[in-house]
């Protein structure tokens, strides 16, 4: 009984660092994510509400009250990895007088769950992305990885190793 509550721990451990580190990357990520349950908006990361200008709380929202159809521009349908068919289109607010484009991909990951991930495609030459605001988010993405990530270059050499990575394959 001893050991059952120990393997009972240490899978509650597990799940709870899993739980974290899947947290860290999204809401860490440079995209909006936005996950639904059917059309209904279940959660979204604080970049989905910076890039959609939005300061309420769009749980419970209907997916079509956040992105009318009237704003959807150039919709298609791509095949992306594992032959995952994602929608995409480009969804255009003004805010202020000021343009914003969005870029939009929609996927289903089984048959209630969707998700929905988006980066502003807007061309603001007065206020360019930080390198170093870039570069801590992907630092906490890669770090944070519950995967183990490998990023090479088109040469084939080795730009960056997650610690993660490493443990998979037992090299220190």
């Amino acid at each position: 009984v001893m050991e059952s509550r120990h393997e009972i721990q240490q899978v509650k451990e597990k799940l709870e660092q899993e739980y974290h580190n899947n947290f860290v990357m999204f809401e860490n990520s440079v995209c909006g994510i936005i996950h639904l349950n059917g059309k209904e908006i279940i959660n979204a990361n604080t970049q989905a509400y910076s890039l959609l200008k939005i300061s309420y709380d769009i749980r419970g929202e209907q997916f079509s009250s956040i992105f009318p159809a009237t704003q959807r521009k150039k919709r298609h349908i791509v095949t992306t990895a594992a032959n995952r068919m994602e929608e995409v289109f480009n969804y255009e607010f003004f805010t202020k007088g000021k343009r914003t484009l969005l870029e939009v991909h929609l996927f289903d990951v089984d048959k209630e769950n969707t998700f929905c991930y988006f980066i502003d495609t807007t061309q603001h030459k007065s206020a360019p992305l930080s390198l170093a605001n870039l570069s801590s988010r992907y630092r906490a993405i890669v770090e944070h990885s519950p995967c183990g990530v490998l990023i090479g270059d088109k040469n084939g050499d080795i730009i960056d190793v997650s610690g993660r990575f490493c443990e998979m394959i037992r090299m220190p």
